[in-house]
């Protein structure tokens, strides 16, 4: 019993390894693609990314400040037009591409 315990047991962890391996992988992929995004548009709002994307604002915040404490991003303040201001957040922040290294 004991042995077929263990043989669960590892089962399950190599399952998990497994899972968090694709998770990380999918994570990575997720920010090459939203740092080509910004290389070849220059300069996004975020409710564009949102739309491009199709993630929710706040995972893309989290996203493009690890990309900002990287120095390849950084957060243009954008201007509301001064009108009814009835404009989404998300449409009036913005995001630049900064980093002329290339990306592997």
């Amino acid at each position: 019993m004991k042995i077929l315990f263990l043989g669960v047991n590892r089962y399950i962890h190599d399952k998990i390894e497994t899972s968090d391996r694709s998770f990380i992988q999918w994570s990575i992929m997720l920010l090459q693609q939203l740092q080509n995004h910004l290389r070849n548009h220059g300069r996004v709002s975020l409710a564009e990314l949102e739309h491009q994307m199709k993630i929710d604002a706040e995972t893309l915040r989290l996203m493009l400040g690890k990309l900002i404490r990287k120095g390849r991003v950084c957060k243009v303040e954008g201007k509301a037009c001064g009108g009814c201001h009835s404009c989404p957040p998300e449409a009036i922040e913005f995001y630049e591409w900064i980093s002329p290294q290339s990306m592997s």
